[in-house]
């Protein structure tokens, strides 16, 4: 309950705020404004004798997830003898809670920065992880580990505590390495590699159909094979 003071030529003014856990009613006289500086905050100018009671109830927590991840972008650098991945991550924790990856075997810790903060990850063995305050957050993490380049490859596979959503995965082949092939989901990645060989043996053998080229329908395939490559 708050109660202006009965003297006369005296002036109180009330702010009152609610914290986000808790839900707040007021009862007596009008506010003179709901929103102090972009924040629900009530004001009031009460005259000498004038009331405002206050309830207040702490509400209740949705059972679920407390850490929502909205977004993760997993880039993956394959070199010659080594591949470095990084691991960007936008997410919300509605509690102080812990987010744990599981780094791919072999694979070595290089940086954790969480909201530009570096050394914000604990590693055990493969393990890492990251104390998150409530609130939204950007984590970064970067790992590298040694390989051998074979015909058939996958991207490492990282395995997290929460769900990720609006996954992204980017890859990055050596210069010396052509893909020719991908797989994965329905929305997975497309090679342009066949549609380009195939655009330019079609201009090939127009240019042979026209007489400008002079050599046969093989000859000319072969010559557009090459001219595919000088990318």
């Amino acid at each position: 309950m708050l109660e202006a003071r009965p003297e006369r030529f005296v002036s109180e003014e009330w702010l009152v705020g609610c914290a986000e856990f808790l839900s707040c009613s007021f009862e007596g006289i009008n506010p003179t404004h709901t929103v102090s500086d972009g924040e629900n905050r009530v004001l009031y100018l009460p005259f000498p004798g004038e009331k405002v009671s206050v309830r207040y109830r702490q509400l209740e927590g949705v059972s679920g997830e407390s850490v929502t991840i909205d977004s993760m972008t997993h880039n993956v650098d394959w070199g010659a003898n080594e591949q470095k991945g990084t691991l960007r991550l936008n997410l919300r924790a509605t509690q102080q809670s812990r987010l744990a990856f599981e780094l791919p075997q072999g694979a070595a810790l290089s940086k954790v920065t969480l909201n530009a903060q570096e050394n914000a990850g604990v590693q055990s063995g493969t393990k890492v992880e990251v104390l998150l305050n409530p609130g939204s957050h950007q984590l970064n993490l970067t790992y590298q580990r040694s390989w051998t380049a074979a015909m058939f490859e996958r991207v490492p596979l990282l395995s997290l505590t929460a769900a990720p959503h609006n996954v992204s995965t980017v890859v990055k082949p050596s210069l010396d390495r052509w893909l020719i092939w991908t797989g994965g989901g329905l929305w997975g990645p497309a090679v342009v590699l066949w549609a380009k060989l195939l655009f330019v043996v079609l201009i090939c053998l127009a240019l042979v159909r026209l007489g400008l080229l002079p050599l046969g329908n093989a000859s000319a395939v072969m010559l557009a094979s090459g001219l595919e490559q000088c990318r």
